[in-house]
């Protein structure tokens, strides 16, 4: 069922520098799996699963925003997630749904320190995607602050430019009014004499 190449493996910017016999061990321990487009790898609130590969494929994944989903990225081909060496990170805080029928290669959790003792540059090349992983997480935050932060000033950019407006509209109602009630202001007036 594995019918992955070593040479497809280094030719992963991920894993390139890693020796072929730390290759070879997580080829040995890895499982196979397929997703049908539709279904989820994981939600929001699941137990982030071990180390996986994406072999063909696409899964979308997607972070809670009240009641929507906001995409923040996809898995494809040749990419690596789940639960990396040293994360903290245990349960999911986004929706990883199959947008494209799915094969990936998994490590099982309970491998993740046997490769950790024993398989010194396969573990290096994961906690570098983990840090590029956090990178781009944060870099995505900071953009969602900046927008939230621009929506909010723009609000208020247009409450300050409607409140002028709503005195002009105001100001001219109460001028038309007075207008309206000078003939007989003025009638009043000459009256008295």
């Amino acid at each position: 069922m594995k019918n992955v190449s070593m040479e497809w493996l280094k030719s992963l910017e991920s894993l390139k520098d890693v020796p072929e016999e730390q290759l070879q061990w997580f080829m040995d321990q890895v499982t196979q799996h397929e997703l049908k487009a539709g279904s989820n790898l994981f939600k929001a609130g699941d137990q982030i699963p071990g180390p996986f590969l994406i072999l063909t494929g696409r899964i979308l994944l997607s972070v809670p925003r009240g009641q929507e989903l906001l995409e923040v990225g996809v898995y494809e081909r040749g990419m690596i997630g789940g639960h990396l060496p040293f994360s903290r990170g245990k349960i999911a805080n986004v929706v990883a749904d199959v947008i494209e029928d799915v094969s990936y290669l998994q490590l099982s959790l309970e491998k993740l320190d046997e490769m950790i003792h024993s398989q010194f540059d396969l573990t290096q090349a994961l906690v570098h995607v983990m840090a590029n992983r956090i990178r781009e997480s944060t870099a995505f935050e900071q953009q969602s602050e900046k927008m939230m932060a621009l929506g909010k000033l723009s609000a208020g950019l247009a409450h300050e430019l409607n409140n002028p407006a709503a005195a002009v509209v105001r100001g001219a109602v109460s001028l038309l009014e007075h207008l309206k009630q000078v003939p007989d202001a003025f009638q009043k007036v000459v009256s008295l004499r």
